[in-house]
């Protein structure tokens, strides 16, 4: 190559390796198309006599990520430049690593959670994409120069390259690991029953039935009777926002209520207690028990007495509070840790509650609800999965009226609607085109990318050079937003243009030094985008639509070449490199649209604008040797830092010939 020709490879590859720049692009910069080539310090001609240098070249290249770099951000709120914190790649799709269908809906402030009709997986069942990068294929370019003027110190070139792209989104779980089911938000169980009832000394007790002296317990400790109401209870624990989600039977209704005044499940208000506060003291209610003759407590046969217990003091279920939201973080709260039998059913000394925006407790704790306005939690669905509801026991082996009510009417509300459900979220997701359960594979050319340039040697060992180049959308696009793994090999239809300086320095024989700075524009074109919604917390999935967006990007380089002693065609690169991507310009082709449920909502550009401000630090390294007209080199590359980009592992394999 030319003694400029390989610095031309540097400026292509600008273009051609951002090719899900658009809302979606997570990618860097990819060298061996961004340098045209090799990116070492220009070498001597191998026709130093001829005014004219011809040279090609052919790379092989592989980059992988299963990370992001995030979108970090300091205690005041304010954007970090860049970080080496990783997210996964859901997170840099999404927005979320995590999520749920309707965080991709119109979500009001003030408003309660949006449901999906007949699916209430849309609004419970946690969506976990687990995925990774990986991106294969050939680079070629041409390169021509021309010197002119005194001593021939002016040259002018040309230069272009236009990649072959093999793209795949590989997911790493299979697709029934993607999202929660049944399982995960609900627990159903038989729980073991103490058989015997603790009896205050002194408690009156009166056989049952017929007439019968009253037997009075003896002083003292509290004593024990047998208990009539059987060994064995079921007993519950349902996630509140799956609660949320169902509907009563024959109605539209949700089964949770969130008034002004309380929370009602199944219709009953929760936030009772089982005497309503109206005095001091205790309230005595009956029991009836079986029991065997003890001493002076009686012949064996049913007996009914008074338990006496506080007022004000019970309720009839309560909340688990769980911080992640799963079964599993609270199982030594569900489940005795030396028995394992089941606990829950439990009375509470002096619970907590629930504050009205859904937190308060820690991970484990039980919480009551209070009277009041609980509209906040309504409109928090994050909140709202990390309680779970589970019944009340009075001390005695009985689950409380209105807690066992409850659980009996979701019992069957699940066995009569389950058959009807839809299968998922994923499934109902699919019905509607949006595709996350299935990997996303590309293959063609990408983008062609072109530049012109003009340069002068001020001496032997220091020149300049100004460069434009365009980039014409010869790659595919992505013509469905439903694909959301889908990865164009270009610029997804975009013309760009760039302009670029250069310049190098070889203070020794053994030494050189390069630096080049460039700014791309990237014109506005209209692409298919998933709608997004106001209020929404996910971005990418939705209804496809039209959308233009435009934005620009800076790149960067510092790098150093280091030749043999004895053979200047021989040696190490070794280099830094800086990529900016401002934040993308996107325009809705209308105002509203209608959602997966049919339904006309606003639409917001900027929840895809979010966060598409992305920088990246790479460090880059490469090897090279020409023989005569034939050149060798091999290069890998690491981003070691950045924000909203892939973390990038990048290796290439190629060879020039020089004319």
């Amino acid at each position: 190559m030319n003694k400029r020709v390989l610095k031309v490879a540097a400026l292509v590859s600008i273009v051609t390796c951002g090719a899900l720049r658009a809302t979606t692009e997570l990618r860097t910069p990819l060298s061996v198309v961004k340098d045209f080539g090799p990116f070492h310090y220009r070498l001597e001609p191998v026709n130093p006599d001829d005014c004219w240098s011809w040279d090609v070249f052919g790379a092989l290249y592989q980059r992988r990520a299963d990370k992001a770099f995030s979108n970090a951000r300091k205690a005041d709120g304010s954007q970090k430049f860049s970080t080496r914190d990783t997210v996964s790649l859901a997170e840099a799709f999404f927005g979320q690593e995590t999520f749920t269908g309707i965080d991709a809906f119109a979500h009001i402030a003030g408003e309660a959670c949006p449901v999906v009709v007949g699916n209430p997986f849309m609004s419970f069942a946690k969506i976990s994409p687990v995925f990774h990068y990986t991106e294969r294929g050939f680079v070629a370019g041409a390169h021509v120069e021309y010197d002119f003027g005194d001593c021939s110190n002016w040259y002018v070139g040309a230069r272009a390259v236009l990649p072959f792209k093999n793209i795949r989104v590989d997911r790493d779980l299979s697709c029934n690991k993607l999202e929660e089911g049944l399982e995960d938000v609900m627990l159903q169980v038989l729980q073991r029953v103490d058989p015997e009832i603790e009896v205050p000394a002194g408690t009156t007790v009166t056989p049952v039935p017929g007439p019968g002296a009253p037997i009075v317990m003896n002083a003292g400790a509290a004593q024990e009777v047998n208990n009539p109401d059987g060994n064995i209870r079921s007993v519950y624990a349902y996630r509140l926002d799956f609660l949320t989600a169902l509907r009563m039977p024959g109605t539209p209704k949700s089964v949770v209520k969130y008034t002004p005044a309380n929370i009602e499940i199944a219709g009953i208000d929760v936030t009772k207690t089982i005497v309503q506060p109206n005095g001091a003291g205790t309230v005595a209610e009956a029991k009836t028990a079986h029991f065997v003759a003890q001493g002076n407590i009686g012949a064996a046969g049913s007996y009914e007495f008074a338990l006496n217990y506080p007022r004000a003091a019970t309720r009839h279920v309560y909340a688990l509070r769980s911080t992640d939201g799963t079964l599993a973080s609270v199982q030594g709260s569900i489940f005795n840790g030396t028995t394992g039998e089941v606990a829950i059913a439990q009375d509470v000394v002096n619970a907590g509650n629930v504050a009205f925006n859904g937190t308060g407790g820690n991970n484990g704790d039980r919480l009551a609800f209070q009277a009041g306005d609980y509209a906040p939690l309504a409109g928090n669905c994050d909140a709202q999965s990390e309680l779970f509801i589970i019944p009340n026991s009075r001390g005695t082996g009985e689950v409380m009226p209105d807690g066992a009510a409850i659980g009996a009417t979701i019992d069957y509300i699940i066995k009569s609607s389950l058959s009807s459900f839809n299968t998922s979220a994923l499934g109902f997701l699919e019905s509607k085109g949006i595709d996350l359960c299935h990997n996303q594979r590309v293959s063609g050319f990408g983008d062609l990318d072109t530049d012109l340039y003009l340069g002068y040697d001020f001496t032997e060992c220091f020149y300049g050079e100004f460069a434009i180049g365009a980039r014409w959308p010869t790659g595919k696009k992505m013509k469905d937003a439903g694909l959301v793994y889908y990865q164009p090999t270009g610029n997804n239809g975009h013309f760009e243009l760039k302009a670029q300086g250069d310049l190098g320095w070889q203070p020794t024989h053994w030494a050189g030094l390069h630096v080049n700075a460039s700014y791309s524009h990237v014109f506005s074109r209209t692409e298919k985008k998933a709608a997004a919604f106001k209020g929404a917390t996910v971005k990418n999935i939705g209804p496809s639509i039209d959308a233009k967006v435009s934005y620009g990007y800076f790149v960067g380089h510092f790098d150093v070449t280091l030749f043999h002693p004895e053979n200047c065609n021989l040696g190490l690169a070794v280099g830094y490199e800086l990529y900016a991507k401002r934040k993308d310009k996107v325009t809705f082709a209308t105002a509203m649209a209608k959602d997966l449920n049919g339904d006309l909502k606003p639409l917001d550009e900027t929840i895809l604008e979010k966060d598409t401000n992305a920088v990246s630090h790479k460090i880059r390294g490469e090897m090279f040797h020409r023989w005569n007209y034939c050149e060798l080199f091999i290069g890998a590359s690491r981003a070691f830092a950045g924000r909203s980009v892939l973390k990038e592992t990048e290796a290439h394999v190629g060879i020039g010939i020089y004319f």
